[in-house]
């Protein structure tokens, strides 16, 4: 399967943003090794190309900061991000897109 099939099955509402998606997905490619993910790496791919989308998209969308959503509130609308920490190491734990692509790495040996 292709990053973007992946992404069609796995990621719908991101997969029919065909434009951008593919930005994020050349992107990926450019960062990822096909050589040490092997048959993952177009899930790989598909997957960091999701997780920086949706980094990027949530700190625009509705004006907080990037960051994975820590509350929310239904009644007259409230949401909350947390913040990235420049610092951490973490990143990929900030979207759900992220940890998928972790958990390929720690199966990867990586």
């Amino acid at each position: 399967m292709t990053a973007q099939e992946y992404l069609q099955y796995e990621c719908p509402a991101l997969y029919t943003l065909t434009a951008s998606m593919d930005y994020y997905i050349a992107s990926a490619r450019e960062e990822l090794s096909a050589s040490v993910l092997g048959a993952m790496y177009e899930k790989a791919v598909a997957y960091l190309a999701a997780h920086k989308y949706t980094l990027a998209t949530q700190s625009t969308a509705l004006g907080g900061t990037a960051g994975r959503v820590t509350s929310k509130t239904e009644g007259r609308l409230s949401v909350t991000f947390g913040g990235i920490d420049s610092s951490s190491s973490d990143e990929y734990s900030l979207t759900n897109y992220g940890i998928q692509l972790k958990n390929i790495f720690i199966n990867a040996g990586l």
